[in-house]
């Protein structure tokens, strides 16, 4: 596992860092070297179709369909899963459709770009007609975020990603007794706030994950977003209020709690079990509730271990428990 994990998490990290910084990194080039002419160069690295100035003539914009039944001839085979429009309602706007296209390269997505108002082809490009710097960049989106090698690439993300999580979780945990003062029972601030954070960090992004798929079908998608970040910063600051090993316990059981209702959610939202698309062919539903109920049956065993790791290990650790308060 340690010689898949690695490179993994590897290409994770640098193909994470170029996608989110890599704009920064080329601001000073844009600005110092290349007189902000930069982008301009690259720019048919990142699109499909170079910029057009709008021509500040209104025209209207032909419908989805005819859209895709246009992109569906200027490259056969397209599955459009999404339509960016540039400068919609005018002369010169643009509607890049994007969509998967199998060919035999690690990037399966082919792109066409056409005028949103007359359907005329401005650039149609498959995976294997990508210039370099395009076919680098959309095979490091690839390589990021699994979308290659069909279901069980997309498996073997998913559990190393979940192996990377617990391993900077029980690390983080690890390091800070490693680092604590072993003959004294009050341990310093710095380490109770490591520690607080850790855990409502961590623990946190859990319980956060888990109330979005609640949220999902059980509130108004007004509320989506917003759910994540009340039950985030409310598991930091539980942790920063409780003691290391009942905020442990008790946000493992909230996670566990939030996760095992997802099912449930599921169920109630949509008025269907979680088999019903089985009749169709379709068992994703029924996967993502298995895993669900496998993860929360995970996070309750982790809480029963840290209150027991609390109530037996060590009194003078960051994670213990006093006898009066077990």
């Amino acid at each position: 596992m340690l010689r898949l994990s690695l490179p993994f998490h590897v290409i994770f990290a640098w193909s994470g860092a170029v996608l989110t910084i890599g704009f920064v990194l080329l601001a000073p080039f844009q600005f110092l070297v290349y007189d902000g002419k930069l982008l301009k160069l690259l720019e048919a690295d990142f699109d499909i179709a170079p910029h057009v100035e709008p021509a500040g003539t209104p025209a209207p914009v032909l419908p989805v369909a005819e859209l895709l039944r246009r992109g569906q001839l200027a490259l056969p085979g397209l599955a459009v899963e999404s339509v960016l429009y540039h400068d919609a309602g005018d002369a010169n706007g643009t509607a890049t459709l994007y969509g998967e296209l199998p060919q035999r390269r690690l990037n399966q997505l082919g792109g066409v770009a056409l005028n949103a108002g007359s359907g005329e082809l401005v650039n149609a490009l498959g995976p294997k007609d990508y210039p370099p710097g395009m076919a680098f960049l959309r095979g490091l989106q690839a390589l990021h975020y699994g979308n290659f090698g069909q279901a069980a690439v997309k498996w073997l993300y998913f559990v190393l990603g979940l192996a990377g999580a617990f391993l900077f979780y029980s690390g983080n945990l690890l390091w800070i007794e490693a680092r604590r003062k072993r003959r004294q029972l009050q341990q310093p601030r710095r380490t109770r706030l490591v520690a607080a954070l850790t855990l409502g960090v961590c623990l946190g992004s859990v319980a956060g994950i888990s109330a979005l798929f609640l949220a999902d079908k059980l509130l108004p998608q007004a509320w989506l977003r917003a759910s994540y970040f009340v039950v985030f910063f409310a598991a930091i600051g539980w942790a920063c209020v409780r003691r290391p090993a009942r905020a442990g316990h008790e946000l493992l059981w909230l996670c566990a709690v939030l996760t095992v209702l997802v099912p449930a959610a599921a169920w109630i939202g949509t008025g269907a079990p979680p088999w019903a698309g089985l009749a169709h062919g379709d068992a994703t539903r029924l996967v993502v509730d298995a895993v669900a109920l496998a993860l929360a049956w995970a996070y309750w065993r982790m809480a029963r271990a840290t209150l027991r790791r609390g109530r037996e290990g060590d009194p003078n650790s960051i994670w213990a428990l006093p006898a009066r308060a077990g």
